[in-house]
C-alpha cells in the first residue's frame, strides 16, 4: 500500500473511533457526570477496546481467507458499479465480512442466528 492511499483512509477511521467515545460521553451525561474519572474511563476503554477488536477482525481475515480475496470481492462489487460496462459481480450485495464468515461454517442455524444478532445491530 502507497503512504498517499493509507491517508485516504483517515478521515474514515475517524470517524468510525469517535464512535465508542460519543457513547461513552452520553454514558457520562446519564451516570456520574460529576465524576469526570468515570466519564474518561468509559471513553478510554470504549476506544481501545473498539480497536484491539478491529486489530483482531483484521488479522482473522487475513489468516482465514486471506487479503487478497477480500480485497478481489470488495473491488469485484464496486467495480461493477462505478466502471461502466464492467461485468456484474458474482454476489449482487457487498461481502461484508460477516457474510463471507456465515459462508465459512456449513451450519445453518449458526447461519441464521448470525443473520439475526447482526440483524440486532441496527
Amino acid at each position: 500500500f502507497g503512504f498517499s492511499s493509507t491517508l485516504l483512509l483517515l478521515p474514515f477511521l475517524a470517524f468510525y473511533l469517535l464512535w465508542p467515545v460519543w457513547g461513552a460521553t452520553l454514558y457520562g451525561e446519564v451516570r456520574g457526570a460529576k465524576e469526570y474519572r468515570k466519564v474518561f474511563s468509559a471513553m478510554f476503554w470504549g476506544l481501545w477496546i473498539t480497536v484491539a477488536l478491529v486489530a483482531v477482525i483484521i488479522l482473522l481475515i487475513v489468516k482465514t481467507i486471506g487479503w487478497d480475496f477480500y480485497y478481489a470481492a470488495n473491488a469485484s462489487y464496486w467495480n461493477s458499479i462505478f466502471t461502466p460496462g464492467s461485468p456484474a459481480p458474482p454476489v449482487g450485495i457487498w461481502p461484508y465480512p460477516v457474510m463471507l464468515a456465515g459462508w465459512l461454517v456449513g451450519n445453518h442455524l449458526f447461519q441464521a442466528l448470525l443473520i439475526v444478532v447482526m440483524g440486532l445491530w441496527f
